[in-house]
């Protein structure tokens, strides 16, 4: 036969149980939307990694176009401060670093 001692840590240990399975829920709730908020950052750095290309690219064919040509003091200072832009917008999202060179094998 249980003694009430007995019945008071079943209940308990019910109850916490119980609390235990609605937590895992909202674990699993919660690293769906993290899994969610990943794959919505990377699209949005895919984005930006095109735009900053298209930019750089706009900024290096305009360059090339004057390479030749007098430009007004105002209008040199305007290239410069687009490619300072577009320096910026480079710089938001670091370069990933240069792989390491292998050493060399030994000539034997």
């Amino acid at each position: 036969m249980h003694n009430i001692n007995d019945l008071i840590c079943l209940s308990r240990l019910a109850d916490v149980n119980a609390l235990l399975i609605r937590h895992e829920l909202k674990l699993g709730d919660i690293m769906t939307q993290v899994n969610d908020l990943a794959a919505k950052i990377e699209a949005v750095n895919a984005q930006l990694e095109k735009a900053k290309n298209e930019i750089i690219n706009h900024i290096n064919a305009l360059q090339d176009a004057l390479a030749n040509v007098e430009l007004p003091a105002d209008a040199e200072v305007a290239l410069n401060n687009l490619m300072g832009a577009a320096q910026a917008l480079d710089d938001l999202n670091p370069d990933a670093p240069a792989p390491e060179p292998t050493p060399e094998e030994p000539v034997v």
